[in-house]
């Protein structure tokens, strides 16, 4: 992939200096940052093969401790909440919560990143306020109105039925008018992991894909799981782990956010992205169902379930 032009890394170290504070270049397209007011983070941003990623991880304070089984919780349940694609994930020690975004921004594109660099500082700060809540989680998103939604958006998904044409992804419009788009998925999940446009804000469109099965009653297992979708998160650009209701009670699914202004390549971004998710979990959720093996999982992550 061609590299962004000094002038466009330019913009990018100019738009992380308006929404953030100590930005200093780490090398060619890398920068540092911090997050103040409040947030106290320390992040990171890079250009690089395509992609401009930030993360961020919180800079250690004194505050109240959380449990983990309340901690992963809360993370997959503002997922689903962060505006433009910001998302929580796990890092590489154990227990170690981040932030992280990604565009598509390829030399080529006329788009100016800017906007989107204040929106992913904003979710930064508006997630470590989330964490640290001391309310408890809120309730998870109805996967049965993405499945099945009472009130369709029809302009949304004639829209999202066209960019499917143009991208080569397979679809079908039920009667209702939904569009569902079967993920690049192995035969054994063909069919059963298949992604629809979930409820956003105006101009948002979320494409969201439901986990077979509830949640595990066992509190362990449920730790296993969520650290499973998180430590997942991070490695999938675009793709995040999210709480949604199923009819047995409390699931897990993927989203990605799609901006329609992409056109079809960055719907094909965020459909590669969901099949990427589901190949790498949605078998291994089933497995950790059993206390065993998410008991060994969890000792191998250095996490006390």
């Amino acid at each position: 992939m061609n590299a962004l032009t000094p002038s466009s890394h330019r913009t990018i170290a100019a738009s992380l200096a308006k929404h953030a504070e100590q930005v200093e270049a780490a090398g060619p397209g890398r920068w540092s940052f911090q997050l103040d007011g409040g947030a106290r983070l320390q992040g990171a941003a890079c250009h690089d093969s395509g992609w401009l990623s930030m993360e961020a991880r919180q800079i250690r304070r004194a505050e109240r401790k959380q449990p983990p089984s309340e901690r992963f919780s809360r993370m997959i349940r503002a997922n689903a909440e962060l505006d433009d694609g910001v998302k929580f994930v796990l890092g590489d020690g154990p227990g170690e919560v981040r932030l992280a975004a990604e565009m598509p921004l390829e030399a080529d594109d006329d788009l100016d990143p800017g906007p989107w660099i204040g929106r992913v500082c904003a979710g930064f700060r508006e997630g470590v306020r989330r964490l640290a809540s001391r309310a408890a989680p809120g309730p998870s998103h109805e996967a049965d109105d993405v499945a099945d939604p009472a009130e369709p958006d029809h302009e949304a998904d004639g829209e999202l039925a066209a960019l499917c044409q143009q991208a080569q992804w397979p679809f079908t419009q039920r009667a209702s008018g939904q569009v569902v788009v079967p993920l690049d998925v192995p035969d054994e999940l063909r069919g059963l992991l298949q992604a629809s446009l979930a409820p956003g804000p105006a101009g948002v469109r979320r494409l969201r894909v439901e986990l077979a099965g509830a949640a595990p009653q066992t509190p362990v297992c449920r730790v296993a799981v969520e650290v499973l979708l998180l430590t997942a998160c991070r490695t999938v650009r675009l793709a995040r782990a999210i709480g949604v209701r199923v009819r047995g009670g409390e699931g897990y699914g993927w989203e990605a956010v799609w901006e329609p202004e992409g056109g079809p390549r960055n719907l094909d971004h965020a459909l590669a992205a969901l099949s990427v998710a589901c190949r790498m979990t949605a078998l291994e959720v089933g497995v950790l169902h059993e206390e065993t093996f998410a008991r060994r999982y969890l000792a191998m992550r250095g996490i006390v379930g």
